[in-house]
């Protein structure tokens, strides 16, 4: 029976993955904390512990990351279209109330055929970390903005 585990923990550590990054953000869009429309881009915001995102090396390599180290990551819809935006440059910051500030560009990722953007973030203690998204699209002349607040729990 363990062999049988084994076996299959990658399968379905991909497959609780992919519930939370594609099908639990949408289902709980119209509520949610991490959705906001912005002019005609649906943002959609994920953040995970390093620890989950590693397991996935199409996302991200990231050499020796620390225990606080989280993935933030957005997908973006085209509010028109109903499609994935794949033609951005997207950055983030986040912060906190100590005034800890990092800001990166999201790399884009292929995650199941599925495009998002994403990056790692340091968030050190448990709190509100505020994560600003900045989405620059192809022929716009104007970056549009979205605004988030995480609450990072305790370890």
């Amino acid at each position: 029976m363990n062999n049988y585990i084994k076996l299959i923990q990658p399968l379905l550590n991909s497959a609780a993955l992919a519930l939370f990054l594609f099908v639990i953000p949408v289902a709980m869009a119209s509520d949610s904390e991490r959705h906001q429309r912005i002019n005609n881009i649906d943002v959609y915001l994920g953040v995970i512990p390093s620890q989950l995102a590693l397991e996935h090396p199409e996302m991200h390599k990231k050499n020796s990351p620390s225990r606080h180290d989280y993935h933030v990551l957005v997908a973006l819809y085209d509010i028109n279209t109903g499609l994935r935006i794949k033609n951005a440059e997207v950055k983030a910051s986040v912060s906190d109330s100590a005034l800890t500030f990092e800001e990166k560009t999201l790399d884009p990722m292929h995650i199941y055929d599925a495009l998002s953007y994403g990056n790692f973030f340091s968030m050190s203690v448990p709190g509100k970390y505020k994560i600003q998204i900045e989405i620059q699209r192809a022929g716009m002349s104007q970056a549009e903005k979205a605004s988030f607040v995480y609450q990072r729990p305790n370890d």
